[in-house]
């Protein structure tokens, strides 16, 4: 007996709207968090990365005002005392100065303003003429013109161009300190405006976890509940086909039994006699019906006895039985759904076919194949219309047991009666 066709299955489960919302959500949120941190991350990196810059440009430009004080000072000393010892400063000086302006502008071009880049221009041309006015007076000197050279210094012309130079450089300290300011500034708005964001998605991360934890809760318990009411039908569906099986097994075994009663009435004049007939008949149907499910204590495994033990009832009905076929060893699991089949077939035979008039025939043939066993029931006798044979509860039951047993059954009602054929696997 199959008693899963029809069961109610649960359902598997699935993603509902709510945890596809909630799944998004915070996907959206950890992408918001993650995009300020980024911002914050990057900012703060470039405030990092400015104060390095304004420092190093900052080292520049001292270096570069004091290369020119130190060119002015010595270029002073030998036009006062005519000491050579004082071109010392003043030849070093000459040598770097440009090239410290040269760094300033490399260092500029990395990240400086356009008003940078044109004092740093600025720079560049005053300490270019202030070289000039240094070398003409140190020529001076040296070509023994003292007063020439004295009275050049004394024309402030020189002092003129140190003071656009000094304010130059100042002016530049000046902007490149605004540079600075300005990425810390930026740094501390972003931070500034992160640090709540990223706490509001902390807090809404950790609610909207405790809600997919009580979504989940709540998903299993729909889904206990489910599988619960699954199993209820199930077993309330199975309780029903059984309740179908026995009324139908009931009914057939009256009719049978009603049929072995006429039958031996008929066929006997002593009633002691056609007594213990019945008794005899109803004890082997007794028999044949325990082997149908199963519940022999010798738990029979051979084909031929549960054939023979399916068929003991009908030997002395007046019809000629044939039970034929190699020995065949049936697993346990085997007996009960190939039994059930063989009481099936025999019971309708004693209602409607050939056991159940004198001069009918039933011949039971198996043989084993490559892929099992392939059994052949075949009446004869018995005039049958297949218009007039309907499918019931019975060939239901002939159905599910062959399905359990893995094999396949086909019953045909012929004009010479009824044929099936039954083939299972044998493991």
């Amino acid at each position: 007996m199959d008693t899963t066709d029809g069961a109610v299955r649960p359902r598997r489960p699935t993603t509902s709207i709510s945890s596809r919302l909630l799944l998004i959500v915070l996907c959206v949120l950890l992408g918001v968090g993650a995009a300020m941190l980024t911002l914050t991350i990057r900012a703060e990196r470039e405030a990092r990365e400015q104060v390095r810059q304004t420092n190093a440009i900052l080292r520049t430009l001292s270096t570069t005002l004091q290369a020119g004080i130190d060119a002015e000072t010595g270029q002073r000393g030998y036009v006062l005392t005519g000491d050579p010892q004082y071109l010392t400063p003043y030849t070093r000086a000459r040598a770097i100065w440009l090239d410290q302006i040269d760094q300033l502008e490399v260092e500029l071009m990395r990240g400086g303003t356009q008003r940078q880049v044109e004092l740093a221009e600025q720079v560049r041309e005053l300490a270019t003429r202030k070289l000039d006015e240094l070398a003409a007076s140190v020529v001076l000197i040296r070509e023994d013109r003292r007063d020439e050279a004295i009275a050049r210094i004394e024309s402030d012309r020189g002092k003129q161009i140190m003071d656009a130079f000094r304010i130059a450089i100042s002016q530049l300290q000046d902007e490149e300190l605004a540079v600075l300011e300005q990425a810390v500034v930026r740094a501390e708005q972003r931070e500034a405006f992160s640090i709540p964001v990223v706490g509001i998605i902390g807090v809404l991360l950790v609610l909207l976890m405790m809600l997919g934890l009580w979504l989940e809760r709540r998903t299993t318990l729909a889904e206990a509940a489910a599988r619960d009411a699954a199993a209820l039908r199930e077993a309330r569906e199975r309780s029903d086909l059984l309740a179908r099986e026995l009324n139908h097994r009931v009914k057939n075994l009256f009719a049978v039994i009603l049929a072995i009663i006429s039958r031996s009435s008929r066929d006997e004049s002593d009633v002691q006699t056609a007594l213990g007939k019945v008794r005899d008949r109803v004890h082997a149907l007794s028999v044949a019906h325990s082997v149908s499910i199963g519940q022999l204590e010798t738990r029979a495994a051979a084909l031929q006895d549960l054939a023979e033990a399916a068929l003991a009832p009908y030997r002395d009905t007046g019809a000629q039985i044939t039970i034929e076929g190699p020995a065949v060893s049936l697993p346990i699991s085997a007996v009960t759904p190939l039994g059930l089949i063989l009481h099936e077939l025999s019971t309708n035979a004693a209602k409607y076919g050939a056991l159940c008039r004198d001069g009918g025939a039933l011949d039971i043939r198996w043989e084993t194949t490559r892929d099992g066993v392939e059994l052949h029931w075949q009446e004869r006798g018995v005039t049958l219309d297949p218009a007039d044979v309907t499918e019931g509860f019975g060939s239901v039951m002939m159905r599910s047991s062959a399905r359990q047993l893995d094999g396949e059954i086909e019953v045909e009602p012929t004009p010479e009666g009824l044929r099936a054929r039954l083939r299972i696997p044998i493991m």
